[in-house]
């Protein structure tokens, strides 16, 4: 408790430095054009840094969906035409940012965005410490770019989404020290606005429970296990319609195939991409999140917020999260059989999914977006204050 009350006490006095000096001028900089797990992080942290003051401006590539989030919110922001990973025009902007503000951190959230900065310190002699963010889950590359860019000098941190990432990674760092876990943030304020009604939506019968997966249609995702798992528990009766909820991340037409070929689209149906998705989470029976690799895994956060039970394949970050037989339920990675059984144990053991459902709202309490801000506005101020 008095570890508690301290660490408050210090972001509380820290928080007014920033106020009261001002003294620090953040540069995001992000890659993406879709709408993904990232770019929501990005703009929790925005917003967070944007309520106390703390000078920042969001570098994003032109016509991303980051950079109308930041139009539609008043966040400063800066376009460029990413063109190639290794683009020198963008690092020449990046020099140009940080000469005309000036900027004192440089904040990268993807992989590109970890090059272009690099590249920027590097041929421009840019003296800005660089923080860099890691969501995916998988080894650092073993090529010259990847272990130079990852070990650059400049570099004063590495925060990782999870230990699981935090542990992958370690084995290319030389300086070990540098590795923080800082888990992604959620909203705990959100509400539904119950404007939807799924079951009117899609001809839902009254009598069938909703299993849902929240995520992009994408390769990792792993849909085509999700698809079998739907197959394996319709063929033994349960009435179930299942919703996949996400725009195309490159596979959503192999999935409509697949899900043609398997004649269960009466029962599987694929949404798009949703933005009433605390709706949707109020009136879901359950998750089944079926992905084969995974940084965090946020959606599953999401869905213990809204008090809905999880079933989920073991993977990366997520276990984490979901704690087996106590916020959730886990399977092997890609084993449809194994993920049906544990779906009826979730949905015909009552006290089980009573207790997953208490249990998973208190775990959320651990991944508030406030949270996050403060465990990153620390390491700003930490970077700032040892140079």
């Amino acid at each position: 408790m008095l570890g508690t009350i301290l660490d408050c006490l210090f972001f509380a006095n820290f928080k007014l430095k920033v106020i009261e000096k001002n003294e620090f001028h953040i540069l995001h900089i992000s890659s993406a054009k879709s709408w993904r797990g990232g770019e929501r992080q990005i703009s929790f942290l925005a917003t967070e840094l944007k309520k106390i003051n703390v000078r920042q401006t969001i570098f994003c590539a032109n016509k991303s969906e980051i950079a109308n989030w930041c139009f539609a919110n008043n966040i400063d922001f800066i376009t460029y035409d990413k063109i190639f990973s290794l683009n020198p025009l963008v690092a020449f902007e990046i020099k140009k940012i940080c000469k005309k503000y000036p900027v004192t951190h440089i904040h990268t959230h993807d992989s590109h965005a970890h090059t272009f900065a690099v590249l920027a310190i590097s041929l421009f002699k840019i003296n800005i410490p660089l923080i860099v963010h890691r969501r995916v889950d998988f080894p650092i590359k073993n090529n010259f770019l990847s272990i130079w860019k990852y070990n650059h000098p400049a570099v004063k941190s590495i925060i990782c989404v999870s230990d699981f990432i935090k542990k992958l990674i370690e084995p290319a760092i030389k300086n070990k020290q540098l590795i923080k876990t800082i888990y992604s943030g959620i909203d705990l304020s959100v509400k539904p606005i119950g404007t939807t009604d799924l079951r009117k939506e899609f001809n839902i019968p009254d009598d069938n429970l909703i299993i849902i997966n929240l995520s992009a249609i994408a390769p990792h995702k792993d849909y085509f296990t999700f698809v079998n798992t739907a197959e394996i528990l319709l063929k033994k009766g349960l009435k179930v319609t299942f919703l996949l909820i996400g725009g195309d991340g490159g596979e959503a037409t192999d999935i409509a195939e697949f899900i043609e070929k398997k004649k269960i689209k009466d029962n599987l149906i694929m949404t798009g991409h949703r933005t009433d998705v605390q709706d949707i989470l109020a009136q879901a029976d359950l998750m089944l999140f079926t992905s084969k690799t995974e940084g965090l895994g946020g959606a599953t956060l999401d869905a213990l917020l809204a008090g809905v039970p999880v079933v989920s394949t073991k993977v990366g970050g997520v276990q984490e999260i979901i704690e087996h037989e106590k916020t959730g339920l886990l399977a092997p990675i890609g084993n449809a059989k194994m993920l049906a059984e544990q779906v009826e144990r979730m949905i015909n053991d009552n006290q089980l999914r009573q207790a997953c459902i208490e249990n998973g709202i208190i775990k959320t309490r651990l991944f508030s977006k406030e949270q996050n801000a403060e465990k990153i506005l620390s390491i700003y101020y930490s970077i700032h204050q040892n140079g």
